[in-house]
């Protein structure tokens, strides 16, 4: 089923690579020597993109498929850049707070 605000499949994504000190902090460890990427929606890939770009590495994203608002999970070592930047967020337990993204995009 593709999604209903950008009618993009799913299978539609595209990689994010990490650099390495971006990998490290994410593991926590200066050992890493193999960079990180992941799988993100195209439809929130630039915003995504943003916020490695401003520091924050996100956990994990969503676009919403217009049944809920598009969102990403950030450690709480991003709170304070994250709300510096306007982001609202829902703390979600265990260090881990999730951010509604700006764009709206495939939101309700």
């Amino acid at each position: 089923m593709a999604c209903n605000w950008c009618k993009i499949l799913p299978h539609m994504q595209t990689t994010i690579e990490l650099s390495l000190e971006q990998t490290q902090k994410l593991s926590y460890s200066k050992n890493v020597n193999q960079k990180y990427s992941f799988e993100c929606e195209l439809c929130i890939f630039d915003e995504i993109k943003s916020l490695l770009e401003n520091g924050i590495i996100t956990l994990e994203s969503c676009c919403g498929h217009k049944k809920i608002l598009p969102y990403a999970l950030i450690n709480s070592d991003y709170h304070d850049k994250a709300i510096d930047l306007g982001y609202t967020l829902q703390h979600q337990g265990n260090g881990i707070y999730k951010i509604i993204l700006k764009s709206k995009l495939g939101g309700i």
